[in-house]
C-alpha cells in the first residue's frame, strides 16, 4: 500500500534564493520564532543551513521536513497557505545541547533530552 503524505517544503528553493541572494519566504510558528530568540542565533546562520543543509530528511510523523546544518536543525513544514513555515529549531548534537545549557540559551525550563549521537559516537564508527 502505497502512503501518501501532504506536500511538503521543496527544499530547493531555499538554495535558490540563496544563490540569487534573497531571502526565501518563509514564516515562523510562535514556537520556532521563541526558540530563535532563546537560541541566540543568527538569522544568517538559520538561512545558511537551509540553503546549504549537511542533512535533509522527512518526518511521516510531523509532516515535515527536518533540516540539518552544523549546530542546528530546523523542522519545516507547510503553512495553510502552502508556503514554508518553520515549526522548530533545535540544537543539533548532545554537545550543542549541553553547550547551549551552559551558557543559558535554553529557554526557561528546558533541559537537555536529546539521543542523537555526538560528534565523538560518529568519529567512532567511522573508525
Amino acid at each position: 500500500m502505497i502512503q501518501q503524505f501532504r506536500s511538503y517544503p521543496d527544499t530547493r528553493q531555499f538554495r535558490s534564493a540563496y544563490i540569487r541572494g534573497e531571502r526565501p519566504r518563509l514564516s515562523f510558528s510562535r514556537h520556532a520564532a521563541q526558540r530563535f530568540a532563546e537560541m541566540r542565533i543568527t538569522e544568517d546562520e538559520l538561512f545558511n543551513v537551509l540553503a546549504k543543509p549537511l542533512h535533509v530528511g522527512y518526518s511521516a510523523k510531523y509532516d515535515a521536513v527536518t533540516i540539518q546544518g552544523e549546530r542546528i536543525a530546523v523542522s519545516v513544514m507547510l503553512d495553510r497557505y502552502g508556503y514554508p513555515e518553520v515549526a522548530t529549531i533545535l540544537w543539533r548534537t548532545r554537545e550543542d545541547w549541553a553547550e547551549a545549557s551552559e551558557r543559558g540559551h535554553m529557554g526557561e525550563g528546558r533541559r537537555v533530552k536529546l539521543t542523537v549521537p555526538t560528534r565523538a559516537d560518529r568519529a567512532a564508527v567511522a573508525r
